[in-house]
């Protein structure tokens, strides 16, 4: 991904903040993909939690950095940020937000 695509990705949680007129280091933002979801909130500087609902695997993945010139010989893998919290079911955000439950990384 390239710079200025990381620049639009960012810009939605950017936006989110401005809306909400919260900080992006006091949001948590809750989805269930670690590409989108997690590390376009890491990305952006907010907490993340990643619903797992299919209990997989949580393994350091890669992003393909293509800003290299996008020939597959150029092209690098850089390893997508863990979520703060890892969770089965939208439940759990009430332990996590109410300070019961410790940070998962």
């Amino acid at each position: 991904q390239s710079d200025s695509d990381s620049e639009r990705r960012s810009a939605i949680f950017t936006t989110l903040s401005e809306a909400l007129g919260v900080p992006r280091e006091s949001i948590l933002y809750v989805g269930d993909s670690r590409f989108a979801d997690v590390a376009g909130a890491k990305n952006a500087g907010m907490l993340a939690a990643w619903v797992n609902r299919k209990a997989a695997v949580n393994r350091p993945l890669a992003a393909v950095d293509s800003s290299a010139g996008g020939a597959a010989e150029q092209r690098r893998e850089r390893p997508l940020p863990q979520p703060d919290y890892e969770i089965d079911s939208l439940d759990r955000l009430v332990d996590i937000v109410s300070g019961r439950r410790p940070a998962q990384r």
